[in-house]
């Protein structure tokens, strides 16, 4: 296992902090992306994930997919995982490899957009 890079990002409304996925096997349709907002100083939400890695982004909670709207409730810390709600790209237009780092754009409705770095740190669990 390579060891996580730390990764943080700021936008006026709340810090990102290392954004991640595991590896994906050649042919994977989708990748879910771990990512920790803190430091969350006015509400805010996630509008729009774009990487060119995937044709889109959704927002998936085990049963329905829906388009990219995260809510971020001020003064708490709050994270997209594995489980729960998760992020998902879908349409992976090459697999994810162990190691690597994609490029990343973050929209947030009051706090704009940040380019950040996906980096893949964990190898696949299939």
């Amino acid at each position: 296992m390579l060891p996580a890079r730390a990764h943080e990002y700021y936008v006026p409304t709340l810090r990102i902090s290392h954004p991640w996925c595991r590896a994906t096997p050649a042919g994977a349709p989708n990748a879910v992306v771990c990512i920790t907002f803190d430091e969350v100083r006015a509400a805010d939400r996630l509008v729009w994930v774009e990487t060119p890695v995937a044709t889109s982004a959704e927002l998936f909670d085990g049963t329905v997919a829906r388009p990219v709207d995260f809510a971020i409730a001020s003064g708490r810390d709050t994270e997209l995982g594995e489980a729960g709600t998760v992020l998902r790209l879908t349409g992976l237009t090459q697999a994810l490899q162990l190691g690597r780092s994609y490029p990343l754009r973050l929209v947030f409705a009051q706090g704009g957009e940040v380019a950040a770095t996906l980096d893949v740190a964990y190898a696949s669990l299939r």
